[in-house]
């Protein structure tokens, strides 16, 4: 995704391996120009979180094998997206040709659209729920 952004004229900076704080909710930013993605750079081996209001583009990249199927925005992903509205983008990439040629389709603000509405629900984290154990039954039991 960092050729495509290349291409496009953009200057690309990989994010998705920061957490905590520096999380930007994405896989990648991209700024209009090379000065303010090398400065943004030096900020951060600072320390620092500076000129964001530089960044053009926060990029959530997902792969999949096939065009079809839904994409999940959850966590800070979801987050960022609420905050960076028309700066935030999905790239979905997926194989056109088998080992040849591959598609990406764009959104930008993603959330401004009406999609159906999807809970993330665990059980496990709530002290509601009721646990069993439940063991294999013998196989030679007969269970009508």
């Amino acid at each position: 995704m960092q050729l495509y952004e290349i291409e496009q004229g953009r200057f690309p900076f990989l994010v998705g391996s920061m957490q905590g704080e520096q999380a930007f909710g994405c896989d990648l930013i991209s700024f209009a120009t090379e000065a303010d993605c090398s400065e943004f750079e030096e900020f951060l081996n600072q320390g620092r979180i500076d000129n964001l209001e530089r960044v053009v583009r926060f990029i959530e990249v997902k792969g999949r094998g096939n065009p079809s199927g839904a994409i999940a925005l959850e966590g800070n992903q979801l987050s960022e997206a609420w905050r960076r509205k028309e700066r935030y983008f999905i790239y979905r990439i997926y194989e056109a040709v088998e080992g040849q040629e591959w598609r990406i389709a764009i959104l930008q603000n993603p959330l401004a659209y009406d999609w159906p509405v999807s809970y993330s629900i665990d059980p496990l984290r709530r002290e509601e729920a009721e646990f069993w154990s439940v063991k294999a039954a013998d196989q030679n039991t007969d269970i009508a």
